[in-house]
C-alpha cells in the first residue's frame, strides 16, 4: 500500500552530518514473561464501532470496503465521541478526516490496512495522541486489519510562520512503530534506555509499520506503554 505524509507532517532530510555510532548494549533486555498457554478460546472480539460522533460521507462506503459500515470507519480512524467526521469513499479506500475539540487527523483506510496520514492535538503534552492510537489499535484488531502504517518524519517545518521540529522518528517508535534505517531495525534501537536516547538524538525518518498480529513485538511495547502511563499517569504524561 502506499504511504503518505506522517502523523506529525512530511518532510525531506536536510544533509546529513556525519552519523554518530549507536550504543552496544551491554547487557541483553529483560524477557517479558510469556502468556500461559489458555485451554479455552479466547472470546471473540466484537468488531469496533464508533459512537456518539457526526459522519457526513461522500461516495459509497460499502464498495470501497465490503461489510464496514461508516461508524466502523470511523472507530478504524480512531474517531472519539463528539468528532465531526468526514469520509471520501475511493475504489478501495476511504479517506476519513476527523475533527474533535482535542485534535485533527487523517487516515486512509484500505482493506485490512490504515495509513495515518497525520494528527495534529491542541495539548501536546496530555498524551492524547497515544490514547487516541489505542482506540484505534484496539479497534482495528477488533476488525482483523493486519497493519497500521505512517512516515514517522523528522524534520524542521514553518507552521504559521513558527520552526517546529518533527519528532515522529522517536515517538511512533516509542510507540511500537518499526521500520529500517541503514540496515537497521528501529526496534534495536528501541530496546535499551541507551538506545532509545540515542535514536532520539541522532535518529531519521522513516517508513513506520505497526504489527496487529496477536503477540507482535509492535503490540509488546504499546502495552507495555500503555501499562506504565496507567501505573504512572503524571510520568508518563509528556510526550513519549
Amino acid at each position: 500500500q502506499p504511504k503518505n505524509a506522517g502523523q506529525f507532517g512530511s518532510g525531506g532530510n536536510k544533509a546529513a552530518a556525519p552519523t554518530p555510532t549507536a550504543p552496544t548494549a551491554t547487557h541483553a533486555p529483560v524477557e517479558q514473561a510469556q502468556p500461559k498457554e489458555q485451554s479455552a478460546t479466547p472470546a471473540k472480539r466484537e468488531p469496533a464501532s464508533a459512537k456518539d460522533v457526526n459522519i457526513t460521507v461522500t461516495g459509497d462506503i460499502g464498495k470501497a470496503l465490503p461489510g464496514l459500515t461508516k461508524e466502523h470507519v470511523a472507530a478504524l480512524a480512531g474517531a472519539r465521541p463528539g468528532s465531526n467526521v468526514e469520509m471520501t469513499a475511493l475504489q478501495n479506500s476511504v479517506q476519513v478526516i476527523v475533527r474533535h475539540k482535542d485534535y485533527v487527523s487523517k487516515r486512509s483506510v484500505f482493506p485490512g490496512v490504515i495509513i495515518n496520514n497525520y494528527i495534529e492535538t491542541t495539548d501536546k503534552d496530555s498524551g492524547m495522541g497515544t490514547e487516541i492510537f489505542g482506540d484505534q489499535m484496539d479497534a482495528c484488531v477488533s476488525h482483523g486489519f493486519k497493519k497500521i502504517q505512517c512516515d514517522a518524519s523528522r524534520a524542521k517545518v514553518i507552521v504559521d510562520g513558527v520552526e517546529k521540529e518533527l519528532n515522529g522518528h522517536y515517538t511512533w517508535a516509542r510507540l511500537g512503530y518499526d521500520g529500517e534505517v541503514d540496515g537497521k531495525k528501529i526496534s534495536e534501537h528501541m530496546k535499551t534506555p541507551e538506545g532509545r536516547e540515542w535514536w532520539k538524538k541522532n535518529g531519521k525518518s522513516f517508513n513506520a509499520t505497526f504489527d496487529l498480529s496477536e503477540g507482535s513485538q509492535s503490540r509488546k511495547v504499546f502495552d507495555a506503554y500503555r501499562a506504565e502511563r496507567k501505573a504512572n499517569p503524571k510520568r508518563a504524561a509528556a510526550k513519549p
